[in-house]
């Protein structure tokens, strides 16, 4: 069975959380999580409509492991193994953008990928090369900026200022994780979130979901100190701390001399620790995010109109099957993109017919998914879930 790219898979990028005590002002919102109350729910109880998006399946367009998804005027960008698979609003083939290699025109590698919607252009970062390439929806190429920096993610404020996540890459040119930079005359406008030495050393994390846009600002999430900062005129403040109690990592953990850090995530685990906030989603009416929590992981969905915080360590199927099926892996059900005030989720054609054959019916509530589980085989490409949220 194939397997997502979720951040938190990929055990050897760094685990942390903070090592200072919560510092938190008048602007900025605590959200206290208790991973030891957390509930095992209903799929009802946190989404009210789903459509399910089967991806069509060729033989050069096989999806492995995804990393990322973005869906913008009726496509889906997937980005998996460094190629950018687009496929229609039914799921039908597109395009890709398959351009990988050495050359001048060529990336070896894309780590993050970018839609820009004012120039119907998607722009990929390679890593490596430390360069964006600008791409149309039909692969062609329109655009290479070298902008020398070693970063693991990025944004835009707008069509010149350009937000790269660094995260611990500690070098010559940066000494910080955020940079602000304009593509336009290339240089530096700010920085924040200064590194520690002594964490560049190994506690690196890659994760595609670092930002999020909301209506008047860009929200970027800092595992290392379980805080979500805001990014407003020019600059930066913080938006929400996360306390997770007793299960907060303690300094005295943080200040052991750890050999990488997979030796660091399995002795947070078996201290039952709280930590590593990933799959980062946030719009003007909630926040989303997973964390892990001993050998599990476990999602918070809070709703600020509301007020309210669901925190969640399971989930059971009640929306597509009679039966009331326990869903084993939570991690095959977080997000993968956020689109419309609605997630889109990614599931393997396995595990839905997995789902199925442990039920005898299917619901009401979905007369279609019979005529879905005929038309799919186990190892086709995945379908997406597009699910709008309770709010």
């Amino acid at each position: 069975m194939k397997k997502y790219f979720y951040s938190l898979f990929i055990l050897f990028f760094s685990y942390c959380t903070t090592n200072k005590e919560f510092e938190v002002d008048a602007n900025t919102k605590l959200l206290e999580i208790n991973p030891s109350t957390a509930k095992h729910i209903m799929l009802s109880e946190l989404f009210e409509d789903v459509e399910f998006i089967k991806l069509e399946t060729k033989e050069d367009f096989l999806i492995s492991q995804i990393e990322k998804i973005e869906y913008f005027n009726n496509m889906y960008f997937v980005l998996s193994g460094g190629v950018i698979f687009i496929f229609d609003q039914v799921g039908e083939i597109v395009s890709k953008i398959d351009n990988k290699g050495k050359g001048p025109e060529e990336y070896q590698t894309i780590w993050d990928m970018y839609i820009d919607r004012d120039n119907n252009t998607i722009e990929l970062l390679d890593t490596p090369s430390a360069k964006i390439l600008t791409y149309d929806f039909e692969g062609n190429l329109k655009d290479i900026w070298r902008h020398g920096l070693i970063a693991e993610s990025f944004t835009k404020a707008d069509s010149d200022k350009y937000l790269f996540y660094c995260g611990n890459n500690f070098n010559d040119k940066v000494s910080q994780k955020l940079v602000i930079k304009s593509k336009s005359n290339n240089k530096i406008l700010n920085s924040f979130i200064e590194i520690d030495k002594k964490h560049a050393k190994f506690l690196h994390f890659k994760n595609n979901r670092r930002f999020a846009h909301t209506s008047k600002s860009i929200s970027i999430v800092e595992v290392f100190e379980n805080v979500v900062y805001k990014y407003q005129n020019n600059e930066l403040s913080k938006k929400y701390s996360v306390d997770f109690g007793k299960n907060n990592i303690s300094k005295e953990f943080l200040n052991q001399d750890f050999d990488n850090a997979m030796f660091f995530a399995k002795e947070a685990r078996l201290n039952e620790f709280a930590f590593l906030i990933h799959s980062f989603f946030e719009s003007d009416d909630y926040l989303f995010f997973a964390y892990e929590f001993g050998e599990k992981v476990q999602f918070v969905f809070y709703n600020k109109i509301k007020g309210s915080i669901l925190n969640v360590k399971g989930l059971s199927d009640d929306l597509f099957f009679y039966e009331k099926n326990e869903i084993s892996e939570i991690r095959e059900f977080l997000p993968l993109a956020q689109s419309e005030e609605k997630f889109i989720i990614a599931i393997e054609p396995s595990t839905f017919l997995d789902m199925f054959n442990k039920s005898n019916n299917v619901t009401n509530e979905s007369p279609n998914i019979l005529n879905l589980v005929k038309s799919i085989e186990y190892y086709e490409n995945p379908i997406l879930l597009i699910c709008k949220p309770k709010i």
